[in-house]
């Protein structure tokens, strides 16, 4: 508790609070996620300086908090990024607190003391927020997954089907198995499911890149073609047997 205290304290002290007065843009997209996510207290969001692409969730004293690391707020808010990866990152994060992800950790804390167990239940939040994010806007997760992967320039040129092979197949071996067992996320090539791509693909064929109504920037010929050639490639049909990512949403 004194050790989450005094983080929560510095991020206070020296991060950046979004409201609306600052980063507005930022601010409108969490209150329109926790609205769809039916999130009755929007999280106090802040921005702290660094240079890891990174954002986490965290619940002290009652309150909720989101953290966005300055690397990956430049990322996602630049003018030439699609608004869809905003969603997309944001829902993720969101995701942590409306399936209560931070109480159940201190719930099943005896668990800490089983070897690998506890990472492994890290990623499977990791996976079920990632399918939070992908069912308030498909068409952001692909996009917003290879953003981290490789950086806003660079993931335009990614191409995912090998970038999704790469671990499977070509470094593949015990040292890449063992690191991920340790890890509290999963491999990032590894979540770029086909799930995901079968969505993107939908969504965009559809023109309904978002959960919301607003129809938001179409996606490139490129990143479509791209997207209809992964589906033609599967191996099996039961390759597109995919969960329901509007399962996580709320009925109604």
């Amino acid at each position: 508790m004194i050790s989450q205290g005094l983080l929560i304290g510095l991020i206070k002290g020296t991060g950046v609070r979004v409201t609306e007065k600052q980063f507005p843009d930022l601010h409108k997209v969490i209150v329109k996620q926790c609205k769809a996510l039916e999130i009755r207290n929007v999280p106090k969001t802040y921005i702290i300086e660094s240079a890891i692409l990174n954002a986490f969730a965290t619940r002290f004293a009652g309150s909720n908090y989101m953290i966005l690391f300055s690397e990956l707020a430049e990322l996602i808010l630049s003018e030439d990024t699609e608004k869809d990866v905003v969603d997309f990152v944001v829902a993720h994060e969101l995701g942590h607190i409306k399936r209560n992800h931070i109480t159940r950790r201190l719930l099943v804390y005896p668990s800490m003391f089983v070897p690998f167990l506890p990472q492994a239940y890290s990623r499977a939040c990791e996976y079920t927020c990632d399918s939070i994010g992908c069912a308030l806007s498909p068409t952001g997760a692909v996009q917003g997954l290879k953003m981290l992967a490789a950086g806003k320039k660079l993931s335009k040129k990614l191409n995912v089907k090998a970038y999704s092979e790469q671990t499977q197949r070509d470094e593949a071996g015990f040292w890449t198995w063992f690191s991920e067992k340790l890890s509290t996320h999963p491999h990032l090539s590894k979540r770029i499911t086909v799930e995901m791509l079968k969505a993107d693909f939908v969504a965009t064929a559809s023109g309904k890149t978002t959960y919301f109504e607003e129809k938001e920037k179409p996606k490139t010929k490129v990143s479509t073609k791209e997207s209809i050639d992964d589906i033609k490639k599967a191996l099996k049909p039961d390759d597109f047997k995919s969960d329901d990512h509007d399962k996580y949403l709320p009925k109604g």
